[in-house]
C-alpha cells in the first residue's frame, strides 16, 4: 500500500509540503530501483548510506526546532514588561 500524503497539514507550510512529497518520491523511486539487487555488499552499502542520510535529517531537524524554539522564547521574554 503506498502513502498518500493527507490534504491538511498542521505546520500549513506549502515549501515544506513540496519538499516531503519530493523527498517521498525520490525515495520511492530509489527503493524500486533497487528492488531487484541481489549482491549483499551492494544492499548493505546501501542500507548503511540511507541510514546515515537519515540520522543526518534527524539532527538537523532537532537543531532547527532547538533553534525555533529559542528565538520563541527571546521574542516572549522581550515582549515582558518588568
Amino acid at each position: 500500500m503506498r502513502y498518500k500524503p493527507s490534504s491538511s497539514r498542521i505546520h500549513g507550510n506549502k515549501t515544506l509540503d513540496i519538499r516531503k512529497d519530493v523527498l517521498q518520491e525520490n525515495a520511492r523511486k530509489e527503493f524500486d530501483s533497487s528492488a531487484d539487487l541481489v549482491d549483499s555488499e551492494e544492499i548493505q552499502r546501501r542500507l548503511i548510506l540511507g541510514w546515515h542520510s537519515v540520522e543526518e535529517i534527524q539532527h538537523k531537524l532537532v537543531d532547527k526546532v532547538e533553534s525555533i524554539r529559542k528565538n520563541d522564547s527571546a521574542s516572549v521574554d522581550s515582549g515582558k514588561s518588568t
